[in-house]
């Protein structure tokens, strides 16, 4: 019978030479003062050998007693700052939830990253969050807006790791590989969907990937977890809900659990493959993101969906 169809779509290079992403799960930019020396992230840049800023935090003035170049309140250890600046969450009910010093300006830079630009959503969307915070300030005499909940009545603030995925793998097929890029679906998907809910969630939530680290543990289906698999993962980090019933569509940047006749495989939903007939398959990215992957519904001895996750 036929095997899962693989084809190479046009994506930039995968050639990333050696591993990138170190502290704080950020990349090296070897190239500004020596090896390990910098990282970039999403909006300052850090020195590790000073364990330093380069530039002031733009929300200096709220805490005068902390220097504005200082990192992570002075605590890299027990703290992390996935971006370099506070960002608005997720509620897992299709909700926002402002963060300290949160603005309307900080949820474009928001949105627009995970969307991939600030097109991508409407000007009457954007009309309608800003009048929400202003309603909010007004009605609450104050600038400040942490833990406002901002609603969005179509879906925008729905699965937004999904959509981060998505939107980092498409323009980079390397984003967020690691060591095992090219030989273990399960720790690339562990990094790929870490990296997006550091982003998303503004925290980590799912640590390192490391055997010391029971969630990763769990991820890789460890017999003597209490959870299994990194679906259920998701599902007791409440990332997201596991769909149990296919009639309910996944959606794009779901977390799968494949498996085949001999083995199982960790995997990204990208979409459903439709015919005049209507849904016949769908196609998924796993280890290695410069292919993707396609898979009939009706196909023998290839992989089938035993579990999914849909993100919030």
């Amino acid at each position: 019978m036929p095997a899962p169809i693989t084809y190479r779509p046009k994506l930039p290079s995968t050639n990333i030479g050696e591993y990138r992403y170190f502290f704080n799960g950020q990349e090296a930019d070897n190239e500004v003062f020596g090896e390990m020396a910098n990282f970039g992230y999403e909006f300052r840049q850090y020195d590790s050998r000073l364990g330093r800023w380069w530039s002031i935090d733009p929300k200096w003035s709220k805490y005068p007693s902390v220097s504005p170049f200082v990192f992570c309140n002075g605590s890299p250890i027990m703290l992390m700052d996935p971006n370099g600046k506070e960002v608005w969450h997720p509620d897992g009910e299709g909700s926002l939830i402002a963060d300290n010093d949160d603005d309307f300006s900080t949820l474009q830079d928001y949105l627009s990253t995970i969307y991939g630009s600030r097109s991508a959503i409407s000007e009457d969307n954007w009309n309608s969050y800003q009048n929400q915070i202003l309603h909010y300030q007004y009605q609450n005499n104050t600038q400040d807006i942490k833990n406002m909940k901002l609603y969005s009545t179509d879906g925008i603030f729905d699965n937004l790791i999904g959509k981060y995925l998505m939107t980092m793998c498409q323009n980079d097929a390397s984003w967020g590989l690691g060591p095992y890029s090219v030989n273990n679906c399960s720790p690339t998907t562990f990094m790929r969907i870490d990296k997006a809910t550091e982003f998303v969630y503004g925290q980590d939530l799912l640590g390192n990937m490391s055997w010391a680290n029971p969630v990763y543990r769990a991820w890789q289906g460890d017999k003597n977890s209490s959870i299994k698999f990194g679906t259920d993962v998701v599902v007791d980090k409440q990332l997201g809900k596991l769909v149990d019933n296919y009639e309910i569509d996944l959606k794009p940047g779901a977390l799968l659990r494949l498996v085949g006749t001999s083995s199982w495989h960790s995997a990204i939903f990208i979409d459903y493959i439709y015919s005049d007939d209507g849904k016949i398959g769908f196609s998924y990215w796993d280890q290695n993101y410069e292919y993707i992957h396609k898979i009939n519904f009706n196909s023998e001895n290839t992989y089938k969906i035993s579990k999914a996750v849909n993100f919030h």
